[in-house]
């Protein structure tokens, strides 16, 4: 299993995102993992959706490493609903 492997499964980061960089700030003890969605569309429940646009940037504070505190970074794509409204995609790696 290489790095960027175990990253994805020890953060739970799903295949439809790619690890893009990784920035360890030693001075203040923070990596950040930046995060890119690979897809054109969004699948939910059984529905495929055409993505729009994004979010602006984000970040989620996910589980200390070492001495690390560990931040997840990413603009989430944004899809039109059934009834015309934008939504956010579903992902595993952040609380709802």
């Amino acid at each position: 299993m290489d790095f960027v492997d175990f990253l994805r499964e020890m953060l739970g980061i799903t295949d439809d995102f790619a690890i893009t960089s990784i920035v360890k700030d030693e001075e203040n003890k923070i990596i950040k993992i930046h995060l890119k969605y690979l897809n054109t569309h969004f699948v939910k429940e059984g529905k495929r959706y055409k993505l729009y646009d994004t979010t602006p940037e984000r970040e989620w504070q996910h589980l200390n490493w070492f001495d690390y505190r560990c931040y997840l970074v990413c603009s989430l794509p944004r899809y039109l609903s059934e009834d015309g409204k934008p939504k956010v995609i579903d992902i595993h790696f952040a609380p709802k």
